[in-house]
This record gives C-alpha cells, sequence and structure tokens, in this order.
C-alpha cells in the first residue's frame, strides 16, 4: 500500500523527490501519513477535498482485496504545530495523570 501511495503522490505533484510515506500501525489498523512539499499539499488534496477522497478510496480498495485496513492522512505541514497543541490538550483534558487509552 505504501509504495502504491508514493506512487500516485509523485505522479500528482510538481516536486516528487520531496514525496514521503510514513506507514504507522495502530489498533489493528494501518494508517499512512502522506508528506509532500508546502506548495503541493492542494494537488494531493484536491478542490473539496476530491483527489484525497479518490487517493483514500484507492488505498482502501487494495487493503480490502488483501484483508486489511488502512487509512490515509494527508500531512499539511502548516497546520501541524496547531494539532500537536490541540492533541496534548486533549491528552491533558482526558487523561491528566499521564495515563493512555487501552
Amino acid at each position: 500500500m505504501k509504495e502504491l501511495l508514493t506512487y500516485v503522490a509523485r505522479n500528482l505533484v510538481d516536486h516528487p523527490e520531496q514525496v514521503s510515506v510514513t506507514e504507522i500501525d495502530a489498533d489493528g489498523e494501518t494508517i499512512l501519513e502522506l508528506r509532500v512539499a508546502p506548495e503541493d499539499t492542494g494537488k494531493v488534496i484536491g478542490r473539496q477535498g476530491r483527489i484525497a477522497k479518490e487517493i483514500r478510496t484507492l488505498i482502501r480498495s487494495v487493503a480490502q482485496r488483501s484483508g486489511k485496513r488502512v487509512s490515509v492522512e494527508i500531512v499539511d505541514y502548516r497546520a501541524l504545530p496547531q494539532k500537536r497543541l490541540a492533541q496534548e490538550f486533549l491528552r491533558q483534558c482526558f487523561y491528566p495523570k499521564g495515563g493512555t487509552r487501552g
């Protein structure tokens, strides 16, 4: 799946050398984090998220054929600091003593 996502993304962007995909296994599901150059983010998201939706549909379909659960996250470098702050805030609200889920 990682190779397929990398191939698709590299063919959509202007800076294919800056495409990277990170694979994370969590709770029986694989998360593929797609990172592209900041100026290429719009190209992998598309108008109203149409391209991102199609990428996710393609990857999910291929994964289902092999009996896996895979999701795709497009990491936006501009939103990364805010996202981390929000995640840390929520973690502290729900797990104030440093505990984690599960």
